[in-house]
């Protein structure tokens, strides 16, 4: 199961923005082909599965360079990257945390569906979500229905706080992390406080960032 999702944001717009996207972009897919890191890409964003810190990427990443759009001038890009921890949902859903209850289900389905508890009910207190279902005659079978049913109503749930969470944290990380001066060839890390070849960067040689 992928545990993160990086987004990386193109902050300003333009050619030379979009380059400064693709570019921060490709470093991290190099570095997570090399690392043989999981990962997948997506519209807008990419997930992947990590044990590393990857949060100490997060911020504005800075490119200073000749710009091929502009008659080679010095131009200024800046693009936003966030790793933002995935909730581990689909593995917080334990039968332990589960409460049942059976009773006799009610409406249509004649008299045998009045007279056994065929109902089937399900609280999970740790998220204070309720379902029931009715459906079968066996009880055993609406059971595992209602277990499902449970499963999709947590996840979507969880979804949803995660979303919202996310949307939270995507307005933050407003600080410059790292200067890349392409007309030096050198990159600048303000959390290590040192200059870096930019070189070694660019090719996902970034390992030692996250030790």
């Amino acid at each position: 199961m992928f545990n993160y999702i990086l987004y990386i944001e193109n902050k300003g717009g333009g050619k030379d923005s979009e380059d400064c996207t693709k570019i921060i972009k490709n470093q991290y897919i190099k570095y997570f082909k090399k690392k043989n890191i999981k990962y997948i890409k997506k519209k807008n964003y990419i997930e992947l599965y990590g044990s590393k810190s990857f949060e100490r990427e997060n911020g504005l990443h800075k490119i200073i360079r000749y710009s091929p759009y502009k008659n080679n001038s010095i131009h200024t890009s800046y693009c936003k990257v966030i790793f933002l921890k995935k909730s581990l949902y689909l593995e917080n859903i334990y039968k332990k945390d589960i409460k049942y209850y059976y009773t006799k289900s009610s409406g249509a389905g004649g008299q045998h569906v009045n007279k056994t508890n065929s109902c089937v009910k399900l609280f999970h207190a740790i998220t204070n979500t309720k379902v029931k279902c009715q459906k079968e005659r066996s009880q055993n079978i609406n059971k595992k229905i209602a277990e499902e049913y449970l499963k999709k109503k947590i996840i979507k749930k969880k979804k949803k706080e995660l979303n919202k969470k996310n949307r939270k944290k995507k307005n933050e990380f407003n600080d410059t992390i790292r200067i890349y001066y392409f007309n030096k060839s050198i990159a600048y890390d303000k959390i290590l406080k040192k200059k870096i070849n930019i070189i070694k960067i660019i090719k996902g040689n970034i390992d030692f960032l996250f030790s």
